[in-house]
């Protein structure tokens, strides 16, 4: 129940930040909550470097799960504009 607070929190944060990716994700068809479901269960293992997930999960260790907001809106900003371009979810 807390943890799809957290998924639920996150998709709304992600309107707020960048409503036209937002729009452009849901147009496509991409169910963004199962994405981020397992995206946070994962600690986003196998989405991104190893070097990378070590820090992550450092962070993690240290912050708690608000690191796991950072790290996705930072994951789509840095990829927007491949997202954008996108015209299917395949």
């Amino acid at each position: 129940e807390r943890f799809m607070c957290y998924v639920e929190s996150f998709l709304l944060l992600m309107q707020l930040r960048n409503k036209p990716l937002a729009r452009h994700i849901e147009r496509l068809g991409i169910n963004m909550e199962e994405e981020v479901e397992v995206w946070f269960a994962r600690l986003y293992v196998s989405f991104v470097t190893y070097d990378l997930v070590l820090r992550i999960v450092d962070c993690f260790i240290s912050e708690g799960a608000k690191m796991l907001f950072r790290v996705g809106l930072a994951l789509l900003k840095t990829h927007e504009k491949d997202l954008l371009a996108c015209t299917s979810k395949h």
